[in-house]
């Protein structure tokens, strides 16, 4: 819950997310300063904005918001997802392990059957924990730029 009306959550997020609408010139001289925090779209009723990062993140969230305005303040209601492409990658990579630790099972070589299960639980942890200090960075941003401090 926000002491900002809706216009002014959307102005805010607007001013640190480059969208491919914005004009050439003016994000540019934005991000020259370093006030570009955020990749996405800002819609009138919400926005779906991700992280800026200077170089690739492959579990970085995808943060939804839906914006609700009341007599007295704004909501802001965020869910945390990750992008469609991860989560694909990320499901085939599990069930290839786990295919593969069956097969190693089904010819009676344990060994190889374990690190293959090993390998897709460490790749299912290693993904969560990315993801989670992702979240916490995108949402710490956020709450930083919708602060009325």
């Amino acid at each position: 819950m926000l002491p900002l009306q809706k216009e002014e959550v959307l102005f805010l997020l607007k001013s640190v997310t480059k969208t491919p609408d914005n004009p050439i010139f003016i994000e540019n001289k934005a991000e020259i300063r370093g006030l570009i925090k955020f990749n996405g779209f800002i819609r009138d009723d919400g926005f779906s904005i991700s992280k800026k990062c200077s170089h690739p993140q492959f579990f970085i969230p995808l943060i939804n918001g839906s914006i609700y305005e009341t007599k007295e303040n704004t909501i802001v209601r965020l869910t945390f997802q990750l992008f469609p492409q991860s989560s694909v990658m990320l499901f085939l990579v599990i069930t290839l392990c786990l295919l593969l630790g069956c097969v190693f099972i089904g010819i009676e070589n344990l060994k190889y059957a374990g690190i293959s299960f090993g390998i897709g639980f460490l790749n299912y942890i290693v993904a969560y924990s990315n993801f989670h200090i992702h979240t916490k960075d995108g949402l710490a941003d956020l709450v930083y730029t919708l602060s009325f401090d």
